[in-house]
């Protein structure tokens, strides 16, 4: 507790010596939390997705549809192969790909 106390009474006679140290120390982290909350957004939109439906029923179809409907993501490209999902990966034509399988509808209804 002597030790505690001794720290604080150094820290007190710095600030009564300096109150621009106080000023900024104060002001500092209060402009960064402004900066940070009005400036900074990590938000994730439109990100850009590649469908392959293999399926190709009206089920999925609605599925594929939910996805186009969101904000979240947009449908970039519709491929027919899985070496053309990673071609649209590395040319980062999509950062994202959605395989709907041949039996989805099957295996919903299961």
């Amino acid at each position: 507790m002597r030790r505690f106390r001794a720290v604080a009474r150094k820290e007190c006679l710095h600030v009564l010596r300096d109150p621009l140290s106080l000023a900024f120390a104060l002001a500092i982290p209060a402009l960064l939390l402004l900066l940070f909350g009005y400036a900074l957004a990590l938000d994730v939109d439109e990100v850009p997705v590649a469908v392959w439906d293999q399926d190709r029923t009206p089920l999925s179809r609605d599925f594929v549809s939910r996805f186009e409907g969101s904000r979240y993501f947009r449908i970039r490209s519709r491929v027919t192969s899985f070496r053309e999902i990673e071609d649209a990966l590395e040319r980062r034509e999509a950062l994202l790909a959605l395989v709907v399988p041949g039996d989805f509808d099957r295996e919903l209804y299961a």
